[in-house]
């Protein structure tokens, strides 16, 4: 039988935490793009974006 040790428990906690904080980071850096990107969008059409 495969034992699952507290330390496993550890390893695993600490995997799922860093997968999490990558996750933000990147969707906060898509939505700064995303962000730019409107505003590059709003000087070429001339017009204000609206966020929905």
């Amino acid at each position: 039988m495969n034992k699952i040790t507290q330390e496993d428990i550890v390893v695993q906690a600490v995997e799922s935490l860093f997968r999490i904080i990558d996750r933000g980071i990147t969707d906060r850096e898509n939505a700064e793009h995303i962000k730019e990107i409107k505003e590059s969008l709003n000087g070429l059409e001339g017009v204000k974006i609206v966020d929905v």
